[in-house]
């Protein structure tokens, strides 16, 4: 008998916790959403040629400020499809200049007024590099970088 009120007790509590456990459900749901739903990443939401040309001019201006240039390709795409190709073998010490690269294209963005709330993970969304790669490398040729 005692074993049985044991076994009542425990599903009584039990019962009791499930309204705790959904609360705190909804509020991890609510709290991602919260965190992550608010913010949109520009690059996806503009116009393509806007975004394309914005990448352009962001990448003109991450390579003059970190002196990372790349002939036939774009330095930003190479950066987020393959970071390491830019490290130097023979100083593994040294940091990997992407990481500055794209840092900079996104301070370039604060500056602009449509791009200005872009994050690094906005410029390193594979969506973007699907997207927007091919263009941005038509892009460059045709402006002759």
């Amino acid at each position: 008998m005692e074993t049985k009120t044991k076994t009542k007790k425990n599903t009584v509590i039990a019962l009791m916790n499930i309204p705790v456990i959904a609360a705190f459900t909804v509020f991890v749901v609510f709290t991602t959403f919260a965190l992550t739903g608010c913010h949109s990443n520009p690059l996806l939401t503009a116009k393509k040629d806007q975004a394309v040309k914005f990448l352009v001019a962001a990448q003109n201006e991450a390579s003059q400020k970190t002196h990372l240039y790349d002939s036939g390709q774009s330095v930003y795409v190479t950066c987020v499809q393959n970071p390491s190709h830019y490290d130097n073998p023979l100083d593994q010490t040294a940091k990997n200049p992407c990481d500055g690269y794209l840092q900079t294209m996104v301070s370039y963005a604060s500056q602009t007024k449509d791009f200005k709330g872009l994050t690094l993970g906005d410029l390193k969304n594979q969506t973007v590099i699907k997207n927007l790669g091919q263009s941005v490398l038509d892009e460059m040729i045709k402006q002759g970088f």
